[in-house]
């Protein structure tokens, strides 16, 4: 009768714990879900827009300035490539915009913003090949997508204990 008991008490703590680690997955999962029925209002609950965008440039000044470095005037056109830059995330980091760079985008980059009807389809497909805390409110995973390559997301739980994307990194097209 005890290991009976100890037994459902162990099961219990493990699934517990099992569900509080799968909790920034299964955010993950519930913004993947909303911006595949290209719900706006959903994909805006589950995304800090803010920190995306400010990560998002961050990162992407980082590539821009490996990319120029040895190059005549390298520092000139970083600092050229990465105003430009900075105008089109701040388009993309909204919640139509991260729809569009999800579900509108083919293997080169190209986005189409053309006006969809509703219902229309959105297959965002990527494998998730690893995923860890980084600390006990940052999460990572890195996903591979089909022809795309791939893609480090970072959810970070915020001070309403809700995860939300904060940053995305890639090896996706950068122009040479």
């Amino acid at each position: 009768m005890r290991i009976g008991i100890a037994v459902v008490v162990l099961l219990a703590i493990l699934v517990a714990a099992g569900a509080y680690w799968a909790r920034p997955l299964i955010a993950l999962g519930q913004l993947k879900s909303a911006i595949q029925a290209r719900d706006e209002a959903a994909v805006a609950r589950r995304v800090d827009f803010d920190k995306l965008e400010n990560n998002v440039v961050h990162h992407l000044d980082q590539r821009i300035e490996q990319k120029n470095q040895d190059k005549f005037l390298g520092k000139l056109r970083g600092e050229i490539e990465s105003f430009v830059t900075g105008f089109v995330v701040e388009d993309l980091a909204t919640p139509s915009g991260l729809i569009y760079l999800s579900c509108d985008t083919d293997a080169q980059g190209n986005i189409d913003r053309s006006p969809k009807p509703p219902g229309t389809p959105c297959e965002f497909d990527a494998d998730i090949q690893s995923a860890g805390y980084e600390s006990k409110t940052r999460f990572n995973v890195v996903a591979h997508r089909p022809q795309r390559g791939e893609i480090g997301m970072v959810m970070e739980q915020g001070a309403d204990r809700q995860w939300r994307l904060v940053s995305l990194t890639g090896s996706g097209p950068l122009s040479e």
